[in-house]
């Protein structure tokens, strides 16, 4: 494995190497660690930064589960359109906590951010992306022969 390159191995065999190519997983790790000490005055723990590390990582799923457990029945009572803008403000509102993390040195920021990423794409994806993929096939069947019906 290479020590300074870009590129990590993360699975080699004899005939198959899979590489990771510039992952940020070091550049997000050092700005929790600086962050951490700037607010706290002390740098944590590799525990506790492992820890840190894996609640940046996992926020954007847990994010996508709970946006998703509501995003078809928030479609079926406000209607397509008005999920779509309220995921567009979502994402608008973590882009801006992405791009005010760094320099308010904020990692609680960063996480929040995740949160409200995985929030509307969950809610689009399974509020608004299913239920068009359902009118597809309604649309689909309407002009083609019987031979491609839903049922």
């Amino acid at each position: 494995m290479e020590q300074g390159g870009e590129s990590e191995a993360l699975f080699e065999s004899r005939d198959i190497k899979i590489q990771q190519k510039q992952s940020p997983y070091r550049i997000i790790r050092q700005f929790c660690n600086e962050s951490i000490f700037a607010h706290y005055g002390d740098y944590p723990s590799p525990c506790a930064l492992n820890i840190v590390w894996s609640t940046v990582v996992c926020t954007f799923i847990l994010g996508a589960a709970v946006g998703s457990l509501g995003g078809s029945a928030l479609a079926a009572r406000l209607g397509r359109k008005s999920v779509l803008v309220i995921c567009a403000a979502l994402a608008a509102m973590a882009a801006v906590m992405f791009f005010s993390c760094k320099p308010a040195g904020s990692v609680e920021m960063l996480i929040l951010g995740r949160l409200l990423a995985g929030l509307s794409a969950g809610r689009f994806i399974f509020g608004c992306m299913l239920i068009f993929k359902k009118d597809l096939f309604i649309i689909f069947d309407r002009y083609t022969s019987h031979f491609f019906k839903i049922y």
